[in-house]
């Protein structure tokens, strides 16, 4: 921030974007279908595109970062895009064939059971929700899936989630609260078919564990999701909130952004208005 007179408020967590599948029809309950749908788009670059400057870029040597736990965050895992998350359009193509997802008329599309395949990427409106899934639709063109845009408002959005088959695109939660409330018992997406009972003891046990202990338990949960792409990521985004500098006592955060607390009492300073 370049005005001397506001202040940027770093959040301090990053938060990660992805897509995840619900996992109760075929063929996104095939492993091989959600590697696909991963390797056909360039998380990274379209997440760098869209995110700007708020993008965390890769260390050097990386090519992406992925899982839900980010850099510096217990739970992280260094290296987890390049080993499951990579761009790799020509392997996708080959895991779909492999399924028999292919184009058997010639017209560009694949075919899933004697039909075209149309994958519905359920997305809520609103910048830069819908242009990730541009960025999906022209990747899956690439390799010959026909994905469909269902762009609802957010309500209408949390209200399907996981009752309609497809992809659907999420963001969000930081930090090892954030990871455990994404994939413990009773998580975020266990609506969607995600979980089962090693990710629910894994986080269960770090809740009691020493601090080596809690971040081998839940880099346990982020190699195995990872493994079973329920959650394949684009990267991360940093978020910030700035303040003028005549807001006293303001400690920004984006999820809870309570000015007035036990720990925070927000104040005017007039004199200093300009």
């Amino acid at each position: 921030i370049t005005n001397p007179n506001q202040t940027l408020n770093d959040f301090g967590c990053p938060v990660a974007t992805r897509t995840v599948f619900s996992l109760q029809s075929a063929p996104y309950d095939d492993v091989r279908f959600r590697k696909a749908f991963t390797f056909m788009r360039d998380g990274n670059a379209v997440n760098a595109a869209l995110r700007g400057d708020t993008h965390v870029p890769p260390p050097a040597g990386l090519s992406g970062l992925g899982g839900t736990a980010g850099p510096g965050v217990t739970g992280y895992v260094e290296g987890l895009y390049d080993e499951f998350f990579q761009y790799n359009p020509e392997l996708a193509k080959q895991l779909l064939d492999e399924m028999g997802i292919v184009d058997s008329d010639g017209d560009g599309w694949r075919e899933f059971e004697g039909e075209t395949l149309v994958v519905p990427s359920h997305v809520w409106s609103g910048y830069p929700f819908e242009d990730y899934t541009a960025a999906v639709v022209q990747a899956g063109k690439e390799v010959g899936l026909k994905i469909e845009p269902n762009v609802v408002d957010s309500g209408t959005y949390f209200a399907i989630r996981g009752e309609k088959p497809g992809v659907y695109f999420g963001q969000g939660w930081c930090g090892e609260g954030g990871l455990e409330a994404v994939w413990g018992e009773g998580g975020w997406f266990e609506p969607m078919g995600s979980g089962d009972q090693n990710t629910w003891d894994w986080v269960a046990q770090s809740g009691s564990a020493t601090a080596a202990g809690r971040k081998e338990l839940l880099q346990n949960v982020t190699r195995y999701v990872a493994e079973k792409y329920w959650a394949p990521s684009w990267g991360f985004f940093q978020i910030f909130t700035a303040h003028n500098n005549y807001v006293k006592n303001f400690d920004g955060g984006e999820w809870m952004l309570n000015l007035n607390t036990v720990n925070q009492k927000v104040w005017i300073a007039d004199e200093e208005r300009w």
